[in-house]
Formats: C-alpha cells, sequence, structure tokens
C-alpha cells in the first residue's frame, strides 16, 4: 500500500466518522393513527367535529409543481409588474364574486430542503423533513410513515391519482386508478400536463373516488429550463388558469377543492434551498358551499401557514384520524362558519383532536427513543394536564386557543429541535483524524515523503473509536458529556503536536510555502462566516489573484536583477530607461527558466472572460436582474455562446494534437477520433440551439445520436488508453526489432515540443549516466526522458478526453470555460516549468481550479444544481437513475476530476530523472498528490468546523450544510481521482520501463 491510498483511507476514515455524526437521520415510528388514536376513553366520535358526519364527502387536490406564491397573488398597479405576475387571476377573481367563505388564498410556507419528494412526504404525513431526505428525490422509495393517504384508505375512500410519477413510488398501491407520467425530464414541458388534462376533467364526472389528486409539473420545468422570467412561464399559468377554472365549474357543494404549490423557484428557476422565493409556494382552498370562517381579506398576502399544517385540516374536514406522526396545527379559517359559541366550540374541539395526536405521536418516540430533551418533555406533559385542568373552569374560548397553539409549537419545536440533534463524539473524532493527517504530513523527511507509524496510528484511532463510540453508549451518568469532553481534548492535543511539529527545524517552511499555506488557512476560515459563504467565487477570485500576483512579483523581480546586471556591462550612453523598463517586463529569451510575465497576464485575462460564464446564487440578488434573466434567453445571446463554444473547443483540441506532433501509427487514430468526437459535440451544439423546435420532434435514436455517439468514441478512446497506455505513443515494430542503432526518440511517435529547452540550456544537459536522456545535435533540442515523454502524451490523451466530455456536459452556454481552462493551465505549467513542484505551486493551482469551480457555472447550494447535464444523450426519462445521477455527478465534478488529472503535467519539466526515473517519477508525483490532498483537506477542516460551530445556527440547513456537502463529494472525487491518475502513471510507467528492458 502506496502513501497516496494511505492517505485516501485515512481521510475517507474521518469523512465517514464527521458526516455520520453530522447528518444524521429521523427515526420513523411505524404507528398508524386508528379511529381514536390518542384518545381518552369514553371521548366523543373522533372522527367528525360536533359528531356530526365529515363536512365534505369529496376532496380534490391540484398540485401545480412550484407554484409560486408571486405567481398566484394579484399584484395591483402599485407593484412593478413582472412577466409572471397575473397570469393566474382565478383566484383573485373568486375571492372577489364570492368573499373567503368560498374562496381563500395563503402563502405555503414549505420546509427545506425544497424538493418535490420531501415535500410530498411533509404534505401526506405532516412530519418535518431532514436535510438527508433529498437524496430521496433521485430515488423515491415508498413512505412507511403513517399518512393521509393510508387515512383515507382506512376510511373507504377510494383515491384517483394522475401525473407525477413520483407519487408511485411513494405509494404503491394506494390508488383506485392511477394515470402517472414519468417527470424526471425537466426539457419536457407538456407530457405530464396533457397527461392529467386529458384525464382529470373525464374523472370528476365520475362517481368511484372521493379523493382526487392531480401533479402538474409543466410550470416547474418551464424553471428549470427557461426560469420564470421567460415567455414560456405565462404561457404555462395562464394554462393552469385555465385548468383550475373548469374544475371549479364541475365541482358540487359536498367537494373541497385544494390548489397548491409543494415549493416556489428562485429567480433563475431552481429549488432546493430556503430562500424565501423557495420555500414560499400558494395555497388556495375553495368550496362551492361557503362553508369557510369568515375572514377579513381572503388574499392578503402576509397570511401565511406551514406545509404540514394542511394535514390534520383535511383530516378533520374529511372525517379521519389524523397521520398518527403530524406535527402539523389545524388551520382555522378552513373551519366551518358557525356564529357565537358554535363556531368557537368547534374550533376547540378541533385543536383537542389534533393535540390530543400529537401528545401520542410526542409520548410514543419518548419511549421508543429516549432522546426528547428530559425537562422539556416534562414541561410539555405539565402544560397539557394544566389545559385539561383549565377545560373544566369558564375560561374564555380564546385563552383556550392560544394555550393549545402554544402548547403545540412547543412540542413541534422540541421535536426538530431533537431531529437536529448531532453526536458531537463522532464529529470531534472525525476532525480528530483529519488532524492527525494533517501531523503525520508535516512530518517530511528529507526523502520528502510521508512516512506512517503504525503503531501510533492505530493506538490513536482505537482511542478515537472508544471515546467517541464506546463511551456514549455506556448506561453511566454524563456517558455523552465525557465523550464530548475527551474529544475536545483529543482534537486540542493533536492540534498542538501539529503546531509542535510544524516548528521543528527538520521542516523549514520558505515565505512562498508560507504564503500558500496562508492561502489555503484563509479559504477555509471563511467557511465559518455566511456572508464569505455566499460571496465564496469573490472569495477564491482573490486569493487566485493574490497567489497570481506573487508569482508575477517573482518572475519581475528576477527580471530586474537580470536588467541591473546587464546595465554594468553597457556603456553609459546606451542606457536608456525605455530599455530599462523593457528588460524589466519582457521575458529575456536568453533566461527561459524565468516563469513568463505574460503568461500570467493570459492567466489573468482567461480569468476575466470567464466572469461570463459564472452564475449567481439565489441569495445574490445584486447580480440578478430582470434584463439579465431575459438576456439570457434571447435567441441572439445563445447563438453567440453557442458558436463561440464550438468554435473554442474543436479549435483548442486541433491545438492539443498539434502540439504533440504525433501522426504515426496507433496515435493517428487515437487524434481523429478525439477530433471525431469534438465535432460531433459542436454539431449537438448547433442542432441544439439553430433547430431547437425540429430537434424535439426528431425520434429519440436521432436527436440523441451526436452525443451517443461522442459518449461513445470517448469510452473506446479511454478504454483502450487504460488497457495499455502506451499504445498510442510507442512504435511496437521499431522496438520488437531490437536495432541496437535505434534509439528510444525514434520509437516514441509524440515529440512534446518544449520550445524552451533550446540550445541555452547548457547548463542543464543530461550527464552521461543519465538513462537513455537525448540531445538532438541538429537542432540543438532536448527531448525529455523516455517516461516523462510517455507521461507527457498519455495523460494529454487523457485530459483531451475528459475535456470533450465534461464540455459536452456543460452544454453550449457554458462549455465555453472548458478550453479557456485548459488554456489558462497550459500558461500556468509554463510559467512554472522547470521547477519542482513546491507548496506554493501547487496550492495556486489548486485555487485556479478552485475558481473554475464556479467559472463553470457552478455554486455550492441545491438549488444551482445543473439538472439539464442528466439529459445529455438522452431524451425523454431515463430507465435507471444510475444514468443521470452519473451524469450529474460528472458535470458538477469535473473540475475535481480534471485538477487532480492535469497534476503530473507538474512534473515534465521539473527535472531529469536520470537513473530508476519509474521510481522517481512515482515518488516525485505522491508528494505532489500530498500536497493536493493538503489543500483539500484544510478546506474539508474549514467546512467541518463552520458545521460543527454553526450547529444550531438559523442558516444551518440553507448555508453551512450544502456547503459541507458540497466539499464531501469534492474531496471524494479528488481522492478517487488521484488514485486513478496516479495509477495510470505507475501503468505507463511499467511498460515504458519493459519496453526499455527489452532494448537493452
Amino acid at each position: 500500500m502506496n502513501t497516496l491510498q494511505c492517505n485516501t483511507i485515512l481521510v475517507a476514515c474521518a469523512l465517514v466518522f464527521f458526516t455520520k455524526g453530522f447528518l444524521l437521520i429521523k427515526l420513523e415510528i411505524g404507528h398508524k393513527s386508528n379511529s381514536c388514536s390518542g384518545m381518552p376513553d369514553g371521548d366523543v366520535n373522533c372522527h367528525n367535529l360536533m359528531g356530526s358526519d365529515s363536512l365534505y364527502k369529496k376532496l380534490v387536490i391540484i398540485i401545480i409543481d412550484a407554484l409560486r406564491h408571486d405567481f398566484a397573488f394579484f399584484q395591483g398597479d402599485n407593484v412593478t409588474k413582472m412577466p409572471f405576475h397575473n397570469n393566474m387571476p382565478v383566484f383573485h377573481d373568486m375571492i372577489e364574486q364570492k368573499g373567503c367563505k368560498n374562496a381563500q388564498l395563503w402563502r405555503f410556507k414549505a420546509d427545506a430542503p425544497t424538493a418535490t419528494m420531501p415535500r410530498l412526504k411533509g404534505l401526506t404525513t405532516g412530519s418535518l423533513p431532514t436535510f438527508i431526505d433529498v437524496s430521496g428525490n433521485f430515488a423515491s422509495s415508498e413512505i412507511t410513515e403513517d399518512n393521509l393517504l393510508d387515512q383515507f384508505l382506512q376510511s373507504k375512500l377510494n383515491i384517483t391519482f394522475m401525473g407525477d410519477d413520483t407519487w408511485m413510488g411513494l405509494f404503491p398501491g394506494r390508488f383506485n386508478k392511477a394515470f402517472p407520467y414519468p417527470s424526471f425530464d425537466v426539457k419536457d414541458l407538456h407530457l405530464v400536463d396533457d397527461g392529467v388534462i386529458e384525464h382529470l376533467l373525464p374523472e370528476l364526472g365520475k362517481t368511484d373516488w372521493q379523493v382526487l389528486i392531480a401533479h402538474f409539473l409543466g410550470v416547474d420545468h418551464c424553471g428549470h429550463r427557461y426560469g420564470p422570467f421567460h415567455p414560456e412561464m405565462p404561457k404555462k399559468l395562464k394554462q393552469m388558469d385555465g385548468i383550475v377554472r373548469d374544475v371549479i365549474d364541475v365541482i358540487d357543494n359536498d367537494t373541497l377543492m385544494l390548489v397548491m404549490g409543494d415549493h416556489g423557484m428562485t429567480p433563475t428557476g431552481d429549488h432546493g434551498g430556503e430562500t424565501f422565493n423557495e420555500v414560499s409556494a400558494a395555497l388556495f382552498a375553495y368550496n362551492a358551499a361557503g362553508l369557510f370562517s369568515e375572514c377579513s381579506d381572503g388574499e392578503d398576502p402576509e397570511r401565511e401557514v406551514n406545509q404540514v399544517d394542511i394535514v390534520p385540516t383535511i383530516s378533520l374536514l374529511l372525517g379521519t384520524s389524523i397521520p398518527f406522526a403530524n406535527l402539523g396545527i389545524v388551520m382555522k379559517d378552513m373551519l366551518p362558519k358557525s356564529e357565537g359559541h358554535v363556531a368557537k366550540a368547534i374550533l376547540l374541539e378541533a385543536l383537542a383532536k389534533n393535540l390530543q395526536q400529537m401528545h401520542a405521536y410526542i409520548k410514543t418516540y419518548q419511549k421508543v427513543t429516549r432522546s426528547l430533551p428530559t425537562e422539556q418533555y416534562q414541561n410539555l406533559e405539565d402544560a397539557i394536564e394544566n389545559l385539561q385542568n383549565a377545560q373544566a373552569t369558564n375560561l374564555s374560548h380564546k385563552f383556550l386557543e392560544e394555550q393549545y397553539r402554544k402548547i403545540m409549537h412547543s412540542a413541534r419545536d422540541m421535536c426538530q429541535m431533537v431531529w437536529a440533534k448531532f453526536n458531537i463524539g463522532l464529529m470531534l473524532c472525525g476532525l480528530s483524524v483529519l488532524f492527525y493527517w494533517l501531523f503525520i504530513t508535516c512530518n517530511v523527511q528529507k526523502s520528502r515523503f510521508v512516512y506512517f507509524n503504525l503503531n501510533s496510528m492505530s493506538i490513536i484511532t482505537f482511542l478515537l473509536l472508544f471515546v467517541c463510540i464506546f463511551i456514549p453508549n455506556l448506561t453511566i451518568i454524563g456517558g455523552e458529556y465525557i465523550s464530548n469532553t475527551l474529544s475536545w481534548a483529543m482534537v486540542i492535543f493533536i492540534s498542538i503536536a501539529v503546531v509542535v511539529q510544524s516548528c521543528r527545524p527538520t521542516f523549514v517552511f520558505d515565505s512562498r510555502t508560507l504564503c500558500a499555506l496562508a492561502f489555503a488557512i484563509f479559504y477555509a476560515i471563511s467557511f465559518t462566516s455566511n456572508s464569505f459563504v455566499l460571496n465564496e467565487d469573490i472569495v477564491v477570485l482573490y486569493l487566485l489573484a493574490s497567489a497570481l500576483a506573487i508569482l508575477c512579483f517573482d518572475c519581475s523581480k528576477f527580471n530586474v536583477r537580470k536588467a541591473s546586471e546587464r546595465l554594468h556591462n553597457v556603456p553609459d550612453e546606451n542606457v536608456t530607461l525605455l530599455a530599462y523598463v523593457k528588460d524589466c517586463v519582457m521575458l529575456p529569451k536568453s533566461y527561459t527558466n524565468t516563469p513568463g510575465f505574460w503568461y500570467i497576464l493570459v492567466i489573468l485575462s482567461c480569468v476575466r472572460f470567464s466572469f461570463f460564464f459564472r452564475v449567481c446564487r439565489a441569495e445574490q440578488f445584486w447580480c440578478f436582474d430582470e434584463n439579465s434573466a431575459t438576456t439570457a434567453t434571447d435567441h441572439t445571446y445563445v447563438t453567440f455562446w453557442t458558436v463561440l463554444s464550438c468554435l473554442s473547443l474543436v479549435a483548442y483540441v486541433l491545438y492539443a494534437v498539434a502540439r504533440t506532433k504525433s501522426y504515426r501509427g496507433m496515435e493517428s487514430y487515437h487524434n481523429k477520433l478525439i477530433i471525431l468526437s469534438s465535432i460531433l459535440c459542436a454539431t449537438h451544439w448547433i442542432l441544439l440551439t439553430f433547430l431547437d423546435k425540429v430537434h424535439e420532434t426528431l425520434p429519440s435514436w436521432i436527436a440523441t445520436l451526436f452525443p451517443r455517439c461522442t459518449f461513445a468514441i470517448l469510452l473506446v478512446h479511454f478504454l483502450f488508453q487504460w488497457i495499455d497506455p502506451t499504445i498510442s505513443c510507442i512504435n511496437i515494430e521499431k522496438f520488437k526489432s531490437k536495432h541496437s542503432t535505434s534509439h528510444w526518440t525514434e520509437m516514441v511517435f509524440g515529440k512534446v515540443d518544449l520550445e524552451n529547452w533550446t540550445k541555452k540550456n547548457e547548463d542543464r544537459l543530461p550527464s552521461k549516466d543519465c538513462d537513455l536522456a537525448y540531445v538532438d545535435e541538429k537542432y540543438k533540442t532536448q527531448y525529455l526522458h523516455p517516461h516523462q515523454a510517455v507521461m507527457y502524451l498519455t495523460v494529454s490523451r487523457l485530459i483531451l478526453c475528459f475535456t470533450v466530455l465534461f464540455s459536452l456536459l456543460l452544454g453550449p452556454m457554458h462549455a465555453t470555460a472548458i478550453p479557456l481552462w485548459m488554456v489558462a493551465a497550459h500558461c500556468y505549467f509554463r510559467s512554472i516549468q522547470f521547477k519542482k513542484p513546491n507548496y506554493f505551486t501547487v496550492i495556486t493551482w489548486n485555487l485556479l481550479c478552485s475558481y473554475w469551480w464556479f467559472a463553470t457555472g457552478h455554486q455550492a447550494s441545491l438549488s444551482s444544481i445543473r439538472w439539464d447535464a442528466a439529459f445529455v444523450g438522452f431524451q425523454g426519462n431515463h430507465v435507471t437513475n444510475v444514468i443521470p445521477a452519473a451524469l450529474l455527478v460528472l458535470d458538477t465534478f469535473s473540475v475535481q476530476i480534471l485538477s487532480s488529472v492535469c497534476l503530473p503535467i507538474l512534473l515534465v519539466t521539473a527535472r531529469i530523472p536520470g537513473k530508476n526515473a519509474s521510481d522517481v517519477i512515482e515518488k516525485d508525483l505522491l508528494d505532489i498528490y500530498t500536497k493536493h490532498y493538503l489543500y483539500h483537506v484544510i478546506k474539508m477542516i474549514g467546512c467541518m468546523v463552520a458545521a460543527l460551530i454553526h450547529r444550531r445556527h438559523l442558516m444551518i440547513w440553507w448555508i453551512f450544510a450544502p456547503r459541507f456537502i458540497f466539499e464531501l463529494l469534492s474531496i471524494l472525487f479528488v481522492m478517487l481521482s488521484s488514485l486513478f491518475t496516479f495509477t495510470f502513471v505507475q501503468r505507463c510507467n511499467r511498460k515504458v520501463q519493459l519496453y526499455i528492458n527489452n532494448m537493452k
């Protein structure tokens, strides 16, 4: 097991410990509410209010996915009109015409995460989701908790469903009739909606249902594809308006209709986070009989209800039991209208049934888990007992109502706090392991390798496991407190050890290393501030610019020194200020081992141009306005970036292929395949942009032909490279001939075009005992060592393969960022060539890559996930979730993967390996990847500390937890891609060494 594998295992263990302590999963109680669950013996009929029949015989639920509150509320003349305003006036019209006894509208507040699956779970069970529930949005599993649909079936109510097929995965076997439609294709605005429209009115006219659920997806998909400001959004909203009007026309007095959104959307049309626009949906209730309570304003935008509050309300109005795990509080406005004490008695009875159900659930949860705070739980029990005693007195109805609601709010808050309870011991355990990794990484020997003291590592690991896992499970008083105290002591001890070890004379930091580590540490510290996390792209841009400025200063300082030396050898009359400045700024050709000043300027220019591809977070309201959203969907704007993406990708591939000057043997076929894949990718983008409407009507196999061919070509190329990395750059016939006159440079097809290895490098020529190094006397050009040459050529092919793949996934609007990044990478490698990679060069490279993650249109928030990538090469819905998940992951973490694959290029001109070249290259590469890991581990520690410190912060699940999740996945893909690349280089070296041995 090499050092890189040990590093990966140790870091992975730390991440597992911390994640297990941070992302806890709520325990689901499998109990079901029966006819009188939680009710005292001898209580009145626990189904219905006031012992009567259910108020409504039928229920129609229309879910308009992503129906944001301002899509539904009517905007007056004093409000600036947006394209999506006042396109569903049906709600306003019904309230104006019939009053709030028949129709009312609320702002419907969702709980984060605002993905469809967790929202449907909350709307049917009344329970509060945990953050980890968002994972179910990709593969919806059956809801086993008690829910409205199970209670409907228990009360012999038939359910008819139509729309989003997510319901079929969540509630299999619950529907009397079902018309599901695939929902994952966000580019399809009409399939699901047209299917629902086809069945909705005919089913309403039948008598074989008591509950009808229709789930429309067009508004949500329109938001994902175009955003809320696009002209398609008003069309969709007007279509929904017409459907709601048609349903109102056909329902009778015994039917309650609810129109609701499960979540909202950001200004870019995404969702998943906790911003105001994402959690603010709309709820409209209508009954033809006019049974709602009186209200002052049925369309007041300030009226807000929690989404889980709809669950007990529906149960009581339809005469079913409230789901066992419900934490919602019955909505007063939807209870039947009556006069005087009768109305108040109905309200108190509803609140009493609600509280009894909630009390039964909390009592059972405490009995099963013993996780509720003892003091708060006892206070809740005492409050319920006091309220029951107070009901026997003549207290006012208003006072009793306030007490009911206060107790239920307290119960819900207590459960919310418990479900956000963290295992501090495991979190500290994960931090301790990472600090220990830093400790052993700082223990650098003269060979610049990290050596593991396996005995000490085993002892510390055992202690961590004992402290953080065993002690909390002991039935002793204060076990968890002891665990947390010892864990903190372990963190402090290891932190001190790291500092002491870093100060040892055997590990000397130069000024540039200190600068690099300071950049990484400052980046990590910035994660503890929510403002810095929201503006992380600006933070990393500042750090990158600072690092490049230092690199530029080094270059200029070197040139100033050389120019000053020249002045001493030049007569005074020939000295001019202009010549001196020119010598200071220009890169002297006679000193080609100096970092290129102009290369750094090109990098900064690429960084500046990449601003066009960055996207705003939903919280960055200052960089978003209506004009920018409209421009982003303008055909001319889209056409420009599509053409630019096509040209930049094909041009970069042609340039990269031409640089190797390889046109013989298998290499020529590999180059042609790469060029062909880039042309197919560009053709696909052109068809998408210029023939968008035609493209949608084409058969699936034709519409997906070009991207699938691109995938196939890249896969074949990748497999060939993995099976035999040298197949494209070694002349097999030359080696087989074993001519003694043949030199290895005749065997390697690809000549590495290093313009700076010129005749002015006599002092860097290889020694006579250097194994197979070569200098062409005719052109005075030094070629690379065979191991270096083959490594460069094969890794370059791999980079080209990934470049085309990731550009295809990014799509025509952002694909230019990848070739632009490769240009910046090429300039960066040229600017630091002839230098052995150190902390400064590796960390600056990582800062460049960190910035380019944002430059490719990504952000560390759930609502910024680019769902379009899951449909590249596929039309409609996937048969399995594996393919879309893989495409989505490759798109989201493309920069992390490519940054790790590029690192071997740093070794190409670092030094001439000499004898035992294979071992030297592998050792140097391990050293580079250790520094690479160090940067990402420092960032990871910053995210972990932020999550630990802010675990009770208001924005923990909005900002800090998503940032932790993204960084966690990022470092995992960094480690996997690093292991893959190192193994790939090992295979190259062994193959080359085999050929060399045969030649000898």
